[in-house]
């Protein structure tokens, strides 16, 4: 929903991602006068894979009861799982044994302390955008909060200016899935019950080889059962920190 890239089937390690940091000069001079040269300047971001996965084993009477397709719905429920794992690890990875760097703990990235003033705290949502446009990215960003962030914010009024609030159901700071008159969602991978404001296409997440899901009759065929086991390999990070910022505590103490 936030719009982040996803490269998918990917070969190689590293992969690498050139970045501008630096960009070129545009002169102003006489007709005639020869232009200087300057050149940009690059750095890279670069991808690592990291495994991802998940294994259950169930006898094969499980899958002889009536009823729903118990191997449709094991199988579903660990994709479903696994895909949840990788949002937590683009948005929330520690960096540490074998999580990528999530785009909450990357360096650079803009953070607005709300101090849990409810008075406040339209103002420091629209600071957490003008972190983002400041740095020269002009793309609508996105919020992102958990679901009790949200229900505080539906009942926050929305402060114009100084002690002015303009107050009634209709005008919380979030009102229909917007914040600021950006679009807005909850998930309960967000941390701390905090707030992000992102771009997401410059966050990336990316896949190595798809998904590989095997389904063993063979190896615990003398117990009559059956092993699961479904793995892929993943990585993000951030093509400019500059494109997310977040609030530095939780906005379930605005009052």
């Amino acid at each position: 929903k936030a719009g982040v890239t996803m490269i998918s089937g990917v070969t190689g390690s590293p992969i690498v991602m050139p970045r501008m940091v630096a960009a070129t000069n545009s002169q102003s001079l006489p007709e005639g006068v020869i232009l200087a040269e300057y050149d940009q300047t690059f750095d890279q971001v670069k991808f690592h894979p990291h495994r991802l996965g998940s294994k259950q084993i169930w006898t094969r009477l499980a899958m002889l009861q009536p009823g729903e397709d118990f191997e449709a719905l094991v199988i579903n429920d660990h994709m479903r799982i696994n895909a949840l794992r990788f949002d937590y690890l683009i948005l929330n990875g520690q960096g540490a044994g074998d999580e990528p760097l999530g785009l909450m703990q990357q360096p650079g990235i803009g953070v607005v302390t709300f101090g849990g003033s409810a008075s406040t705290a339209y103002k420091n949502c629209v600071a957490l955008e003008t972190a983002i446009r400041k740095a020269n990215i002009d793309e609508e960003p996105t919020f992102i909060t958990t679901s009790v962030a949200r229900g505080t914010l539906r009942v926050t009024p929305a402060t114009l200016t100084g002690s002015t609030v303009v107050s009634g159901s209709t005008n919380a700071i979030w009102e229909n899935d917007e914040i600021i008159g950006r679009a807005a969602t909850d998930s309960q991978q967000v941390p701390n019950d905090a707030l992000v404001c992102l771009v997401g296409r410059h966050v990336v997440g990316m896949q190595w080889g798809g998904w590989q899901t095997v389904l063993d009759t063979l190896t615990l065929a003398d117990a009559d059962m059956i092993k699961l086991s479904i793995n892929t390999y993943v990585d993000s990070n951030l093509r400019h920190p500059q494109a997310v910022s977040r609030s530095a505590d939780a906005l379930t103490t605005l009052a």
